[in-house]
């Protein structure tokens, strides 16, 4: 039996993803662009791909256990990703930022990819072991993609922060990107709970629906 393909997402809320699919709708050009509908904007934290029976049950259960911290973000400018994503980078408290990459314990990854590091390193290992026993840690420790692990090591290796954005539209296939991109409204919200999708793929695009929330 196939697998859930499922994603560990922060939902935009429900009035500012509708200004946001309005605002989208109105400046973008259709036949360049598809737009994301508003019921499935999101910031995507953890990618786990397709999992099948108890990895996707552990992946929920841990999710549940999940105590997510609320965080106030800002639409910042638009950038495009993987080459036809066009997404909002959104603007962060950098503390925010800095308590969520300790709770993820992205930042101890390098410590078991590069052995050498880890070996010269005092504590980094317990620091490992100490994110990777917490809910949020394990889920980013033990079910994250190869190529998210290596994406994430490239980005500790040249030293960029982590950022969070949320993707409003796609390029079509065939179609040139712009020279310019509009500016996108100025509206600030609060991402106020994670949750555990499962994205289905269909002719008309992706769909998105809730296995699991965590706790607020």
């Amino acid at each position: 039996m196939p697998g859930q393909r499922l994603f560990l997402g922060l939902p935009v809320p429900s009035d500012v993803s509708e200004q946001l699919a309005n605002w989208t709708t109105q400046e973008l050009d259709s036949s360049l662009f598809r737009c994301v509908p508003a019921e499935n904007l999101h910031v995507t934290l953890i990618f786990f791909g397709e999992r099948n029976g108890q990895e996707a049950e552990t992946i929920t259960n841990l999710v549940r256990q999940v105590e997510w911290s609320p965080i106030r973000v800002q639409i910042g400018p638009l950038i495009v990703y993987s080459r036809s994503a066009v997404a909002s980078k959104l603007v962060v408290d950098m503390g925010a930022l800095e308590d969520l990459n300790k709770r993820l314990g992205w930042g101890q990854y390098r410590f078991v990819l590069d052995a050498d590091y880890a070996a010269n390193s005092e504590g980094a290992l317990s620091d490992w072991t100490y994110h990777a026993t917490k809910p949020l840690g394990r889920l980013c420790h033990e079910f994250t993609t190869v190529a998210d692990l290596e994406r994430r090591r490239r980005r500790h290796r040249h030293s960029q922060p982590l950022d969070l954005h949320v993707t409003l539209a796609r390029l079509r296939k065939g179609a040139h990107l712009p020279p310019d991109l509009p500016t996108p409204p100025n509206l600030s919200f609060v991402l106020d709970r994670a949750v555990l999708f499962e994205s289905k793929l269909g002719p008309g695009g992706s769909s998105y629906s809730e296995v699991a929330e965590s706790r607020r």
